[in-house]
């Protein structure tokens, strides 16, 4: 098939080029877990996280968009910063935890950053560049549940999740953070992370098959 141009982000097409695509379906997995320490780490993380310059983020383009009241997404790759360097080695345990589950050895760490929602905030549908995203529920408003659309069935559907709980995704899938109607805050820490290498068991398995 040619390709005769991009039209606002899709491709133009002569009629004579437009061909069947056919969906495959395979399962994806959404992996959710309790942190085993949130009520230890809870407070020390937020009383960082507190300290934090305010950083506000807004699409300049649609204010309906993405407009999160306080956050370090700008800094996601900054390992320096107080609260990431308290709450990492809890974290990266919990990111080999989800790898291992998965059937991976390793993982990398590519961004992480947290996002604080106050009323009338949101984070609408996006995606992420990299193998797995994912959320933890630091501070959480179970009124405002994350959201993922699967654009093969066309539904929506929330994540049934409470506070302390993690959860890990294919960062693929399109997803948001509905506008928060009330005045309890949210906030969670979010991550872009690449898993690497199957593990033995995953290859026994595999192969076994």
């Amino acid at each position: 098939m040619g390709l005769h141009g991009v039209k606002d982000g899709q491709i133009e097409e002569k009629e004579q080029d437009i061909v069947t695509i056919e969906v495959i379906p395979i399962n994806t997995q959404i992996v959710k877990f309790s942190f085993d320490r949130h009520k230890q780490m809870k407070e020390i993380v937020m009383t960082e996280i507190n300290k934090v310059k305010q950083d506000y983020l807004e699409n300049d383009m649609d204010k309906d968009n993405a407009r999160i009241s306080y956050t370090d997404w700008g800094s996601g790759t900054d390992e320096n910063r107080n609260w990431y360097n308290i709450f990492k080695k809890d974290l990266h345990t919990q990111f080999l935890k989800a790898a291992n589950f998965l059937g991976f050895r390793n993982f990398i760490a590519r961004e992480v950053w947290f996002q604080s929602y106050k009323k009338n905030d949101l984070h609408t549908w996006h995606i992420h560049s990299c193998n797995y995203t994912g959320v933890y529920y630091l501070n959480y408003d179970k009124n405002c549940k994350t959201e993922l659309y699967d654009p093969i069935i066309k539904k929506k559907f929330s994540i049934d999740a409470k506070e302390g709980d993690m959860v890990f995704f294919p960062s693929f899938i399109i997803h948001r953070s509905p506008r928060k109607n009330n005045i309890k805050n949210k906030t969670i820490i979010s991550w872009n992370i690449d898993f690497e290498l199957v593990t033995t068991d995953m290859l026994k398995e595999v192969n076994g098959h």
